[in-house]
């Protein structure tokens, strides 16, 4: 991992393995949440001092419910503003407020990087309360925040000593978000069957678990409900379909990802995603799940006959949330160009990845052009 600067705490950090953060220790997922949102922050504290860091699209979807909550729990709250990265600037920001006022409680609303920002603001400090407001990432639910430079380039995954203390997830907030962050967060689930498979024999019963848990969340739910849950979304529905493909995208992941000690966003797929966020205008293009799904695929053509999956109909069902699985449809200018520097940087970051051990950048390029020829063919 990156070492991180003063303004990046690091929850373990004491050079011993890493011990397992698994849950929150509430999680809730029903229509109309945030109704009752001043019980579950009650529960923590009474009379509590509040801390509100939210990304500026969430907070218009969940103001008026938050604000009547908090009302209600007549608790003395500040708002501050989340906008850009997840970086080291931002997060000195937020973290030395939060250090001044040292509240009770912080609630983190919004996306993926606005909440990972929070939780690292809340570190050491006070306790969380994580407000998804979309399916797209299992950040409400892990103790792991994903940090990047302010130029949007990948910096590196920082552990907490905790996950948020209560995750409470709103389906009416999540069915009006943009279907395509539904199909973002399923797409990114997706990826940690494919990765535990290829843990096979580790040495904990926890990686078995995991192995189960993410079995289920992508054989049971995401492949047989995932088309109808995004078809829900388009139409802001919730459905049975829905709430179970909301809940294999944040709390899938998430607890998969406790159970492995939050190891297993470092491989192959993951290396593939952060590998081209400086190509072209992949940034402002495409999606981390996306970007993720890109690389299964191309796990898939390398790992071969021993693939958990055929590459072309992993592109026929990543097609039916609506992903185009092309380097230039992620963003990619230069697509000759960007295939040996991404193979490259992918290589170079093997190192502790389930990959055959002569792995080679040329693997890497070949398994990323042969997925060119799949999806434009």
């Amino acid at each position: 991992m990156t070492p991180q600067p003063e303004a990046i705490p690091d929850g373990v950090g004491d050079g011993r393995p890493d011990p397992l953060r698994i849950a929150p220790s509430r999680y809730v997922l029903e229509a109309d949440a945030l109704a009752d949102l001043d019980r579950y922050v009650g529960s923590l504290t009474h009379a509590p001092s509040v801390e509100v860091i939210a990304g500026e699209t969430g907070f218009d979807a969940v103001r008026d419910d938050l604000d009547r909550a908090l009302r209600r729990l007549e608790a003395d709250v500040e708002h501050a503003t989340f906008s850009g990265e997840c970086a080291p600037e931002t997060i000195a920001t937020h973290r030395e407020r939060v250090a001044a006022r040292d509240p009770d409680v912080l609630i983190a609303v919004g996306g993926g990087k606005a909440i990972d920002t929070a939780k690292l603001a809340a570190e050491g400090i006070c306790p969380v309360v994580a407000v998804p407001t979309s399916a797209a990432t299992c950040a409400a639910w892990s103790a792991l925040s994903i940090c990047y430079e302010s130029d949007g380039t990948y910096r590196g995954g920082v552990p907490l000593s905790r996950c948020p203390e209560a995750v409470v997830a709103d389906l009416e907030v999540i069915a009006d978000a943009p279907a395509r962050l539904l199909a973002n967060g399923v797409m990114d689930a997706s990826a940690k069957y494919f990765l535990t498979r290829m843990l096979a024999g580790g040495s904990r019963p926890t990686v078995g678990w995991a192995g189960g848990v993410a079995d289920g969340t992508h054989l049971d739910v995401l492949r047989s409900d995932g088309a109808a849950a995004y078809a829900d979304a388009k139409a802001s529905r919730v459905t049975s379909e829905l709430t179970r493909v909301v809940e294999a995208a944040i709390a899938g992941p998430g607890l998969v990802g406790g159970l492995l000690s939050d190891r297993s966003y470092l491989t192959l797929p993951h290396l593939f995603c952060y590998s081209s966020l400086d190509h072209g205008s992949v940034q402002e293009e495409s999606l981390h799940g996306e970007r993720v799904a890109y690389g299964v695929v191309a796990l898939q053509v390398l790992l071969g006959d021993a693939a958990a999956a055929d590459p072309r109909e992993l592109l026929d069902w990543y097609g039916s949330l609506g992903a185009d699985l092309t380097l230039r449809g992620l963003g990619v200018d230069d697509v000759d160009d960007a295939v040996d520097r991404i193979a490259r940087d992918v290589a170079d970051g093997l190192t502790y990845q389930f990959v055959p051990a002569e792995t080679s950048h040329e693997d890497v390029a070949d398994a990323i052009r042969r997925v060119e020829t799949l999806s434009n063919g």
